[in-house]
């Protein structure tokens, strides 16, 4: 811990100076302790009694937290059964402000008197562990605090205030992309003088339906030639075990973009060309093709749209920028999107004044706001069950130029009856697309 008690002497150059001089130590915060009393000097020191470097990793619905442990007789021995192997338990909502659940083990306590802060684990009656997005004043005993989220992002992971959830506890994190780079083959793909590299996995394939061809576009730090760091995006794993868990035939394909490239340059029409030869060699249901990703992916999913209209079944771009897309080719498409209100890389006006364009061309997109979500919050933890749900509802159909679409809540398009006159807004029923201009419900 770097410390200064000289009136004349700063903190900020020791804090930068120490570390660099011995960067094998892990170095605390450093204060200058000039005119302090003996009562702030002891409440100082005692903050970083406890603390430790100790890492926890807790996975709900395939995402994946760290957690920082402190130091006590508790965290040891939890640490000792887990190093016997992970914990798995199911955690119900209690009192507004927790998530908890018996861990199936009893553990010493060390109890005190606590008024938790969002991201607190605690440890109840020796056996119980709570996650805590509220606060709450209690005896009981501290395990950890989940690191670097906001209140807004712990309430989404946990599923506050909703169903239960399982909550798997471990030492080493995760990693899904072992698991997928065994489940995706290597592909390649070749157009002109361009050659991209993909992976492919198939999914509950039969002979008697042709599957769904499944695109996801990964964001800008999985750029590369190695074919591998596109699977470590979260959402690959969870839009994975989406499509197998419900029994979808699919064939999901995983591009990866090279270093320094985009999916809005040359690399949009191969990605679109290499859908094509899969609907051509009839591997693929034509009216079932659906289009996905994050960030750059986000992007490159609004481009894929703006060029290739009357082409995918429906979209999700998430965090995204549509700015200079063809909002009458879009709306050719059902498209839900996802905005976080604290990405500071993505503009929400910019999505809202393009979804007014979209409607305006008789198009259905529908904008989802998460507060207090960050630009990776965002990317990783959109697809929701729910979101899913309605993507694989909707199907294109050639034959008629209809697309069938499962509609949650109210429209937002312009609405019509059968005779032509304005429908009332709530109404349920059949919305069918005329062009781009009118909507027949």
């Amino acid at each position: 811990i770097p410390f200064v008690t000289s009136a004349s002497t700063g903190i900020s150059k020791v804090n930068e100076e120490l570390p660099s001089t011995y960067p094998n130590i892990n170095w605390k915060e450093g204060r200058r302790l000039n005119g302090v009393s003996d009562a702030d000097l002891r409440t100082w020191v005692q903050s970083f009694v406890g603390s430790t470097t100790q890492k926890m990793y807790l996975t709900i619905g395939g995402v994946t937290k760290t957690a920082t442990l402190v130091s006590n007789s508790s965290t040891e021995a939890l640490m000792a059964q887990l190093q016997k192997g992970d914990i798995t338990y199911e955690a119900h909502d209690y009192g507004d402000f927790e998530k908890v659940g018996a861990l199936g083990y009893t553990f010493p306590q060390n109890n005190e008197q606590i008024t938790t802060v969002p991201g607190d684990l605690i440890l109840y009656q020796g056996s119980n562990l709570c996650i805590y997005y509220d606060e709450n004043s209690w005896n009981f005993t501290r395990i950890g605090k989940l690191d670097n989220m906001s209140q807004d992002e712990i309430k989404t992971w946990a599923n506050a205030g909703g169903d239960n959830v399982s909550v798997t506890l471990s030492l080493t994190k995760p990693s899904d992309t072992d698991n997928l780079n065994a489940l995706f083959s290597r592909e390649s793909f070749s157009l002109g003088t361009t050659t991209m590299p993909y992976r492919k996995a198939e999914i509950s394939h039969n002979t008697s339906t042709r599957p769904s061809l499944v695109l996801y576009l990964h964001g800008g730090t999985a750029r590369g030639d190695e074919n591998e760091k596109q699977l470590n995006e979260a959402a690959v794993a969870v839009i994975f075990k989406y499509l197998q868990s419900h029994g979808i035939p699919a064939t999901m394909l995983v591009p990866q973009c090279p270093a320094g490239g985009g999916w809005t340059g040359q690399l949009r029409r191969v990605v679109n060309e290499l859908l094509r030869a899969y609907i051509a060699d009839g591997k693929a249901d034509a009216n079932r093709i659906y289009v996905m990703g994050g960030s750059m992916g986000g992007t490159g999913t609004w481009c894929q749209l703006s060029y290739y209209p009357n082409f995918y079944a429906a979209a999700m771009p998430v965090a995204g920028n549509p700015t200079g897309m063809n909002a009458e080719n879009v709306a050719t498409t059902p498209v839900l999107t996802v905005m976080g209100t604290a990405d500071n890389m993505m503009s929400i006006p910019d999505v809202e004044t393009f979804q007014a364009s979209v409607v305006e061309a008789g198009g259905y997109l529908r904008l989802d706001i998460e507060q207090g979500w960050s630009h990776p919050t965002t990317c990783e933890q959109s697809y929701t069950e729910g979101r899913l749900d309605w993507l694989f509802s909707n199907v294109r159909s050639d034959e008629s130029g209809i697309h069938t679409q499962q509609v949650l809540g109210d429209t937002n398009t312009p609405a019509y009856t059968i005779s032509g006159t304005t429908a009332l807004p709530g109404y349920k029923g059949i919305i069918i697309q005329k062009g781009n201009k009118r909507i027949i419900k």
